[in-house]
């Protein structure tokens, strides 16, 4: 499946199977892809976990607005951001030039060091790539998703472990669909979305 079939055919559901078990290998197949997501200096702040009990699905549940899909689904994958992982900025850096990685690491550091407002938002901005290509790779492995923001933060880091300096950008329901998924609700035109030079110019013609 190429990247727009995938766009095009993924939907969020809501009815998941329940009888359907994900393995550790799936699970694999799912995250490993999603770890080549690009992220700001290659800094690669998302976290994931993975969480499969039914106990503890429940009680995501019960901080989510009731929404049963933490229940039925076969796996509830939380995306987290690390809002410090400036502060040791190498470790994830391979091949590269050590004079070059010192002064990328010095630039890093400049442009968080002292923003925590920078630090929270390219953890949101990263996670959510990396959440964006967790749906695709799911479409493309005959898998549905389902992305959530409806939950309380503080006690799904509470119940999940998350440290603080994390912060938790999205819970994504995975599994296999119940029925099938409804259609699109529709979407703006092109033309709509996009201005050509300006935000008042003119739209572009499809």
């Amino acid at each position: 499946m190429n990247v727009r079939d995938a766009l095009t055919t993924r939907r969020a559901v809501s009815n998941f199977e329940p009888s359907y078990v994900m393995s550790d290998e799936t699970l694999s197949l799912l995250i490993e892809p999603v770890c080549l997501t690009p992220s700001s200096f290659n800094l690669q702040h998302w976290r994931f976990v993975a969480v499969r009990d039914p106990e503890r699905k429940r009680q995501l549940r019960e901080v989510a607005y009731d929404q049963r899909q933490l229940e039925e689904c076969a796996a509830a994958i939380l995306v987290t951001g690390d809002t410090k992982v400036h502060l040791d900025a190498s470790k994830g850096w391979k091949n590269i030039d050590p004079d070059v990685a010192q002064r990328t690491e010095d630039l890093v550091r400049q442009l968080y060091g002292d923003n925590p407002t920078m630090q929270r938002d390219e953890a949101i901005r990263s996670g959510s790539l990396a959440a964006m290509s967790m749906m695709l790779v799911a479409t493309d492995l005959g898998l549905c998703t389902s992305p959530m923001i409806g939950f309380d933060p503080v006690k799904v880091a509470q119940i999940l472990r998350v440290p603080n300096d994390h912060v938790c950008v999205m819970i994504i329901c995975v599994g296999k669909a119940a029925g099938d998924p409804r259609p699109s609700t529709g979407r703006f035109d092109v033309s709509e979305l996009v201005r050509l030079e300006t935000f008042d110019g003119p739209g572009l013609a499809q």
